[in-house]
């Protein structure tokens, strides 16, 4: 057994299905990453130190997990191994909400710092770290997720003065709205055949999920 109190913020299933990462509050400000055994469910620390992880997503393989933190008032890149829990700082700062794309080496992020586009970074070991725009806008895109059967973006953006569920190409182009709730959305993700989106939004009555 470890130390597996405090509260669930993400959480990401293993390529395998079998190991789920999820990172949990430990107290004031200080986030770290735990695996956990989906057949046991036994449960290990895989990160020690860090504060306000804001994401994280498992690469290809298995082998590491991609998630960001917070480093002098900035949201940092990380990659930590899963077997050692050696980790490393990519140097790109603004990360969060890392996304990949399946069958790709890329992934999609968050620009945390500015808030003002949705960006893909590559994936592959060795690759210079070189994140390029999606799709640029005044206001706040986040929460990409990607499908590659209909080959579409979805995200949330408050370009219609709230958050919305919206959906583009893989370059941008052609944005549409797929929502008009007038509240607080959140979190798409494709199903696996691209016909569905599912996603968080608050309710009218309590204003909860």
């Amino acid at each position: 057994g470890c130390e597996a109190k405090g509260e669930v913020k993400y959480l990401a299933v293993s390529p395998d299905g079998g190991r789920l990462a999820l990172s949990r509050r430990l107290g004031d400000l200080r986030e770290d990453i735990f695996i956990l055994e989906l057949a046991s469910g036994r449960q290990r620390r895989l990160t020690t130190g860090h504060v306000l992880i804001r994401g994280l997503a498992w690469l290809p393989g298995g082998e590491r997990i991609l998630f960001s933190a917070e480093n002098a008032k900035r949201q940092e890149a990380y990659v930590v191994n899963v077997a050692d829990g050696q980790s490393r700082a990519l140097g790109l700062s603004g990360f969060a909400a890392p996304a990949p794309v399946p069958g790709t080496e890329l992934v999609l992020y968050h620009d945390f710092a500015l808030r003002q586009y949705l960006g893909s970074l590559p994936l592959a070991e060795g690759a210079p770290v070189l994140p390029s725009a999606l799709i640029q806008s005044s206001r706040s895109p986040h929460s990409p997720h990607y499908s590659p059967v209909v080959q579409r973006l979805a995200y949330v953006s408050n370009e219609s003065g709230h958050d919305e569920i919206w959906s583009a190409p893989a370059d941008g182009s052609g944005r549409e709205r797929l929502t008009n709730l007038r509240s607080k959305t959140t979190h798409p993700r494709w199903s696996p055949d691209g016909r569905w989106l599912a996603f968080r939004g608050q309710g009218e009555a309590n204003g909860g999920d």
